[in-house]
């Protein structure tokens, strides 16, 4: 395979990671071994959070189990209006960087994540990630939504009880800062080229 062929790729997750270790008094080595780490429970909670959300349909319901997980949802507060939500697959050339993501839902001018978490809602650290940035730098979109789900972990299942929703919107040096962030993380490639997966240009899978 020739060079050409080759493509310098990063999902939109790994640029965060990034972004948050620039800013972090970490050295390189515990950057890597960190993102070498298995999944923790709680990651894993949230992306069987994320096959419930888009396989039910609106309506009042107690518990759901998906992938082993029980969600329980009797002292949740408010509606679920959800169903039907299918991610989108992105991606757009940054540079010599090919920048990769899955939104979680698309609807309009209106980008939708959905995050689920186990500690206080930060509104401050969504805020400043560079996710939602790259979604709506990737979509052309001008709106982005976050809707986090507070869980509490009980003996057999995790009780959902409130929904946080932040909304962002595009900003005129949006662009700018993505390009940015991935200059930076491309240069730091080129020195520790075990952060960057290279893949087939005409076969790269968005993940």
């Amino acid at each position: 395979m020739s060079d050409e062929a080759q493509v310098m790729s990063a999902s939109v997750s790994l640029l965060e990671s990034f972004r948050w270790w620039k800013q972090s008094d970490q050295d390189w080595a515990w950057f890597i071994e960190r993102l070498s780490q298995p999944k923790t429970p709680e990651m894993e909670a949230g992306t069987a959070l994320h096959k419930l959300l888009a396989a039910m349909e609106p309506g009042s319901f107690r518990e759901r189990e998906v992938d082993g997980f029980t969600f329980n949802f009797e002292e949740f507060e408010g509606t679920l209006a959800f169903g039907g939500i299918f991610e989108h697959p992105c991606s757009k050339k940054y540079g010599d960087l090919l920048v990769r993501g899955r939104a979680d839902e698309v609807l309009g001018n209106c980008v939708t994540d959905f995050k689920l978490t186990f500690s206080s809602f930060d509104a401050e650290k969504y805020m400043e990630s560079a996710q939602w940035k790259f979604y709506l730098d990737m979509l052309n979109k001008d709106v982005f939504r976050y809707e986090v789900f507070m869980a509490y972990a009980g003996p057999d299942s995790y009780s959902i009880r409130q929904m946080h929703s932040l909304t962002l919107y595009r900003y005129p040096e949006l662009h700018r800062d993505c390009c940015k962030l991935a200059a930076e993380f491309s240069r730091a490639a080129i020195i520790h080229p075990e952060i960057c997966k290279f893949r087939n240009a005409e076969q790269e899978e968005l993940c």
